[in-house]
């Protein structure tokens, strides 16, 4: 059995395994007017026979333990390890006990309302997801009453699919329209009285779960404003599958930093059948050796890995930089892959966003030294119209009239020459470098 069989396999099993043979949930929620019991979990078959004192004790609110006995109430049975009601009622909330000898167990029960207007009470319902195509199997099945049951019928969305049978079941390939809430409800009597115990399944079909593209959610990079001593938390979150990893990665020149920690991991299953996961990396006490570095996250598996970044920005350092580039009406990007040292990759993004966005500001490319690998500028470039690059051809571009320069003129603002005259630009069309 490989792993991706093991789940199905659980699955299977605990559709078939509707009754405990011993209540080991310390915190218990039922359904009043039903039948219920408590049961002893190391209670062994020698134990049922032995003439071993066996006492069951009740306590709720400000009552005191009191020893329950088939005096108690006419609804209540004791056998032994087992603490029958018939049926159980609202005002047998409360804390219970067994004690045998040393031994003693304890549950919390809570008895709720019953819907009057469904089959089913919506506080009792187990969820559970199956994939298109993969086993679906319903099996209704309680074997601490099995041999009072009378007859046990299976509804789907309280209306009835087989009835009159012991134990009626399901047993087939999943498809969307098996998608609703399945009921089992076992008719049995019990001193001349009819009762009935319900049991419903909310089933949820889920398309095929076949491998994603794992992928790192929001901007590939990440700018965050920070004040020296305080603390901050980034959140990386990844779209993935279930044995894809994400983890965290920054520098260790000088050792680990005592204040970084990595928060636990969490996971949950989205609608679709995919997985979401988030890890935080918490940083405590920032301090000048926290700024201006890269923190990456990345998400890896079996076809790649996905990395996002962030850097921390002194607050002081963001709010100028949004004030000069609202003042700006140009951005010119000398392409160079230093641009990643420190805040000027944040003034690069911002600019990208005032060009891309807010239409407020035009960029104007320059090659410093050739280059035939950009990969490591933004993908935000990408998104920019048809622009021309400007070279700097090192002596040629040297003198104020060279091309060079007289092509960056053209690019830069026009100056308005009368009032009332139309100050719209008009880029020429740059002749070849």
């Amino acid at each position: 059995m490989n792993c991706r069989e093991l789940p199905l396999t659980l699955w299977v099993l605990i559709f078939v395994s509707t009754a405990e043979s011993c209540t080991s949930r310390p915190h218990i929620t039922v359904v009043e007017g039903e039948p219920f019991y408590l049961k002893y979990c190391s209670c062994s078959p020698a134990h049922e026979i032995e003439t071993t004192t066996k006492s069951w004790y009740k306590s709720s609110g400000s009552q005191e333990r009191v020893e329950l006995n088939p005096r108690s109430s006419s609804r209540i049975a004791l056998h032994g390890c087992v603490l029958e009601f018939w049926p159980v009622e609202l005002s047998d909330t409360g804390s219970y006990s067994f004690q045998m000898e040393n031994y003693t167990q304890k549950w919390k029960l809570n008895v709720i309302r019953r819907n009057k207007h469904s089959c089913f009470t919506e506080r009792q319902v187990t969820s559970k997801t199956v994939e298109v195509k993969k086993f679906l199997q319903i099996t209704c099945e309680n074997s601490h009453y099995q041999t009072l049951v009378n007859s046990t019928s299976l509804y789907k969305n309280c209306k009835k699919l087989l009835e009159n049978n012991k134990n009626p079941m399901i047993k087939k390939n999943a498809e969307l329209e098996d998608q609703g809430y399945y009921s089992c409800v076992h008719f049995l009597h019990h001193n001349g009285k009819l009762f009935n115990i319900t049991k419903t399944f909310n089933i949820t079909i889920v398309e095929d779960r076949s491998n994603i593209v794992p992928v790192l959610l929001g901007p590939k990079l990440n700018h965050v404003a920070v004040e020296l001593g305080k603390d901050v938390r980034l959140n990386c979150s990844a779209l993935l599958n279930e044995e894809d990893v994400v983890y965290w990665m920054f520098g260790e020149e000088n050792g680990l930093d005592p204040n970084i920690h990595e928060e636990k991991e969490i996971r949950i299953m989205t609608s679709e059948g995919k997985w979401h996961a988030s890890k935080v990396l918490r940083i405590e006490n920032i301090g000048e050796n926290n700024l201006n570095v890269l923190y990456n996250c990345t998400v890896a598996s079996t076809g790649g890995t996905d990395t996002k970044s962030f850097i921390l920005v002194r607050k002081a350092v963001v709010d100028e930089i949004h004030s000069l580039i609202e003042k700006s009406r140009r951005l010119i990007i000398v392409l160079s892959k230093s641009y990643m040292s420190n805040e000027v990759r944040y003034e690069l993004e911002s600019g990208l966003h005032e060009a891309l966005v807010e239409r407020k500001i035009k960029v104007i490319l320059i090659e410093f030294t050739p280059a035939t690998d950009f990969t490591f500028l933004p993908q935000s470039l990408k998104l920019l119209k048809s622009h021309r690059v400007l070279k700097w051809k090192a002596d040629k571009s040297l003198s104020y009239n060279s091309r060079f320069w007289k092509n960056l003129l053209y690019l830069m603002p026009a100056k308005a020459v009368k009032p009332g005259r139309d100050e719209s630009e008009v880029l020429p069309v740059l002749s070849e470098s």
